[in-house]
């Protein structure tokens, strides 16, 4: 296989992966230390390759330019396109002189253009971070619905005022708290896996993990009030719905467990998490039904 040289290296990279993208990666440190390296070699050249036809003149000596330190000012001025006219470039350096002015112009455009995708980066951040806030909020509002509806079904129980049609659309409800769990459980480990600097913060995570608790003492609530009632809702259906939502809960704790990333801001609400599950779990067993092995 052919051997790239770093030059034909830099120019496959920047087709394969794209402009964007290579332009992403450099660092204005990097590109400043592109610049000055170029002013050096200019003026390196300038200063070791003068000859009878081809040198740098002095206007304000009337003379050949013969030092280091005028080869290197003057490649400073030549790169960023200031020219003040006090030294001349005459022969070959006038073309040399042309090249580091197109160098200079391109570095000066890449900074640019580093500069333009760094405020983009930050407005995309900025709107990421919204769309992100928003995300949280919905699904907070979906599990605050969900506890308002079993609370008013709960009153309703209590006043023995239940309809046999509210009890069938228990089930709906079950279904609603069974998709917004599915929804944090991807939304949560998707954004870990990423890793990503805009990723969700513990915040939000904390904050759903409450509402999901919440939801699940709720639902317990629920549960015992139909049981004492003696209410016939015990359905297949019904109850591996509910068995399914707790399984999606216990994954959700369970990926904000394995990420360390909490610690024990959550302890309290894992404990409470734990004791409305098993509470649900029992609930969910016909009187005088034996406890399953697990």
């Amino acid at each position: 296989m052919k051997q790239l040289t770093p030059l034909e290296q830099v120019f496959s990279s920047i087709r394969s992966r794209g402009l964007n993208t290579w332009l992403d990666r450099l660092t204005f440190y990097f590109i400043f230390v592109i610049w000055i390296s170029v002013i050096i070699i200019f003026g390196v050249a300038y200063y070791s390759m003068p000859g009878s036809t081809s040198f740098l003149y002095s206007n304000v000596n009337r003379e050949v330019v013969s030092s280091i330190q005028d080869a290197i000012y003057f490649s400073f001025i030549t790169a960023t396109s200031t020219g003040f006219g006090d030294i001349i470039p005459f022969g070959l350096f006038k073309i040399i002189a042309i090249c580091e002015v197109v160098f200079g112009l391109l570095l000066l455009a890449l900074v640019t253009s580093k500069i333009v995708s760094v405020k983009q980066d930050m407005i995309i951040s900025e709107i990421y971070e919204i769309s992100l806030n928003e995300k949280v909020n919905r699904l907070r509002s979906a599990l605050f619905l969900f506890r308002q509806t079993l609370s008013r079904i709960i009153n309703n129980i209590d006043e023995g005022v239940m309809r046999k049609r509210e009890l069938g659309e228990v089930y709906v409800y079950f279904s609603s708290l069974e998709d917004t769990l599915n929804e944090i459980r991807l939304f949560i480990t998707r954004k870990q896996r990423k890793r990503c600097a805009e990723g969700i913060n513990s915040l939000s995570v904390e904050l759903l993990l409450t509402s999901i608790t919440s939801s699940l003492e709720k639902l317990n609530e629920l549960i015992a009030a139909m049981n004492e009632a003696g209410l016939e809702w015990r359905k297949d259906s019904t109850l591996e719905l509910i068995k399914r939502s707790l399984d999606a809960a216990e994954g959700i704790f369970a990926s904000v467990d394995s990420s360390g990333e909490l610690g024990s801001a959550v302890s309290d609400l894992r404990a409470r998490k734990t004791r409305a599950v098993s509470s649900i779990r029992a609930g969910l067993k016909q009187p005088g039904e034996p406890a399953a092995e697990r």
